[in-house]
């Protein structure tokens, strides 16, 4: 691995087949300012040990976002490279380049997969971009007009029934606020946009419907420093607060969801040449942080 390398997502099956993805840049020092990052995908068939997979995308700017696994012969991880979309199939022995539609750009920051044949992907430059899998070829979906100077999706989640897709849209210099979005087969809707005072961004969202879902990001003021947490019920959102805990934090940057009351959220940051990491418990009373051990430099 190079100098500076990050697993950005990771994908599970039965807690033995995991599939994580990221990125591996060298620098000459830890204060070089440009670095070159090349895709970094690991595996592990036994939950223990992990091997660096070789990547069909070897060229530089590559970088690996996210990664959904439907089988242990079948996962989707996307990304970008330069300022274009990426996406990569895993057959259960090697990684294979896919084709994005035509006209397709931008960033792909998030997927979530239901089958090996039908996953969604989403992220954007300037513009929220949605591109759906059906068997075997990516089909970009219309997104409506969100306004703003310009907005992104960070998160998306499908569940059985359909899809949520969470991120942000910038209406000006100084005012940033969540987007969000609910896709039913290849129909893009926006669900009502969560009022936060100050404004605010989502990173990622967990599902049991598409209007039944809990999604974090950071919050630019206060009253919970900068953790943000958000339950759509239907198509309205509520701001679900903290149980007392209003420390500065760097905002949740994912969130799952094990049962319908009870979802674990997650963020880190980078601070004295390490990262700190922390999580919270979410409940439908509030949420509250939660010991997390974080890796020396």
């Amino acid at each position: 691995m190079g100098a500076w390398s990050a697993l950005e997502s990771v994908s599970c099956i039965d807690g033995h087949f995991c599939v994580a993805v990221g990125y591996s840049a060298s620098a000459s020092t830890r204060t070089t300012a440009k670095r070159v990052a090349h895709s970094l995908i690991e595996v592990t068939n036994d939950g223990a040990h992990w091997n660096v997979v070789s990547s069909p995308s070897p060229g530089e700017d590559v970088h690996l976002a996210s990664v959904s696994c439907t089988a242990p012969t079948r996962c989707i991880t996307v990304g970008w490279q330069g300022s274009e979309p990426l996406a990569e199939t895993w057959n259960g022995k090697h990684w294979a380049a896919m084709s994005m539609p035509n006209g397709a750009s931008g960033t792909l920051s998030s997927v979530s997969c239901t089958s090996p044949t039908d996953c969604l992907a989403g992220g954007g430059d300037g513009a929220p971009t949605l591109v759906r899998l059906h068997g075997s070829s990516w089909e970009s979906l219309a997104v409506p007009n969100v306004g703003g100077l310009n907005s992104s999706i960070q998160g998306v989640f499908c569940a059985t029934k359909g899809c949520a897709a969470v991120g942000s849209i910038v209406e000006s210099k100084t005012v940033q606020v969540p987007l969000s979005l609910s896709i039913v087969g290849n129909e893009v809707m926006p669900t009502g946009q969560p009022a936060i005072a100050g404004g605010g961004q989502l990173n990622g969202v967990s599902c049991e419907t598409p209007e039944a879902c809990v999604a974090v990001g950071s919050a630019f003021g206060p009253p919970d420093g900068s953790n943000l947490v958000e339950r759509l019920t239907g198509q309205a959102w509520y701001q679900v607060r903290s149980k007392g805990q209003r420390t500065s934090q760097p905002g949740f940057s994912a969130v799952a969801c094990p049962t319908s009351t009870r979802c674990i959220g997650a963020w880190s940051r980078f601070s004295s040449w390490h990262y700190v990491t922390a999580v919270g418990t979410i409940t439908t009373s509030g949420w509250s942080m939660t010991t997390s051990p974080s890796p020396a430099s």
